[in-house]
């Protein structure tokens, strides 16, 4: 049944269900300004902890303003279930029109500077999308990207749980589509943080560029172990039309490891715009950083005195045994 009115909102239409929620054309009437209504129940929060942290993140969000970030207007609590007041949008999800194929180099390009620029404004504010993926990110009718729900993620991705195992993996019932969107770190049940952030915006430029997902598979495991172990074609090699330096930035943005990837989406937005331009790569790109190697702790502890005291003995008498064998050897007539 759908609702007549949530809070000060006046629910006009149903747009869509969710994974977590129920989306509804609403309007505000007070002003009069027509929003996107999202219901989500309580009971998906698990403890009020929970609910309370994430109402806590909605706010941090809606105090955020960026011309390629749906504007949270509001979040609030309404019987037994939580709504988020956003801006509604005309236009349609980046995952729908990649169902037509891949975009032109130029077009994917300058979508995903406008993604870069939209989660450096997140970053700069506290907040982490952790969740960007072509359904996250809407195409306006001006042909203008903005991200949805920046801050949000907890309201479908699965933290706190290692899924790189068979039977942790079966036990979440998360599907290939899904984990091929999760950067190898929330594989392994980490929080996410701005850089997980640039390894699904580097997803997302290889789907625009190419027209196909990194790392899906068939098999929910087999598409873990690509997240977390396959390096991809080149985008150059998929798509002939794509620019070679797009190659190294999608390579930075897919690092495995958390600590070489890079780290900044205001770099990341640098680096698209030089790639456009036909410009050269910044440094920040081109030059890795050096990871140091862990010194095993058997190798950094010292030797104990007695160990000591027994080589030094031991190396003396061999020293001795050489010198007295040159003595009788070079003495002979």
């Amino acid at each position: 049944m759908i609702p007549e009115a949530i809070g000060k909102y006046r629910v006009v239409a149903p747009l869509g269900q969710g994974r977590v929620g129920i989306v509804y054309r609403a309007e505000d009437t007070g002003s009069g300004r027509p929003v996107a209504l999202k219901l989500v129940p309580t009971s998906h929060f698990g403890s009020p902890e929970a609910k309370q942290k994430f109402l806590a993140d909605a706010q941090a969000a809606a105090a955020l303003s960026h011309p390629h970030l749906r504007q949270l207007y509001e979040a609030g609590e309404a019987g037994d279930q939580v709504y988020l007041a956003r801006e509604y949008l005309d236009g349609s999800t980046l995952q729908n029109l990649l169902l037509g194929g891949r975009l032109e180099p130029e077009t994917a390009l300058a979508w995903a500077t406008e993604m870069a620029d939209a989660l450096a404004a997140a970053h700069a504010a506290g907040l982490v999308h952790g969740e960007l993926t072509p359904k996250k990110v809407f195409i306006t009718q001006e042909s203008t990207a903005r991200l949805l729900d920046a801050g949000l993620w907890r309201l479908s991705v699965p933290n706190g749980r290692d899924l790189s195992q068979v039977e942790k993996l079966e036990e979440a019932g998360t599907t290939s589509a899904m984990l091929a969107e999760l950067a190898p770190e929330q594989i392994r049940g980490a929080e996410p943080d701005a850089r997980t952030d640039l390894f699904a915006l580097g997803v997302v430029l290889y789907q625009m560029t190419t027209g196909d997902n990194p790392f899906v598979d068939i098999e929910a495991y087999q598409t873990v172990q690509w997240v977390l172990g396959r390096t991809p074609p080149p985008p150059s090699e998929v798509n002939l039309k794509a620019p070679w330096a797009l190659d190294e930035l999608v390579a930075r943005l897919l690092e495995k490891d958390p600590r070489v990837r890079l780290q900044s989406a205001s770099d990341a937005a640098a680096a698209l715009r030089a790639v456009a331009a036909g410009e050269p790569l910044p440094a920040s790109i081109t030059e890795r950083p050096v990871i140091p190697v862990p010194v095993p702790a058997e190798a950094a502890a010292p030797v104990p005195k007695s160990k000591l005291a027994y080589w030094l003995v031991a190396g003396g008498a061999v020293l001795a045994v050489v010198l007295w064998f040159l003595y009788r050897t070079l003495g002979q007539p």
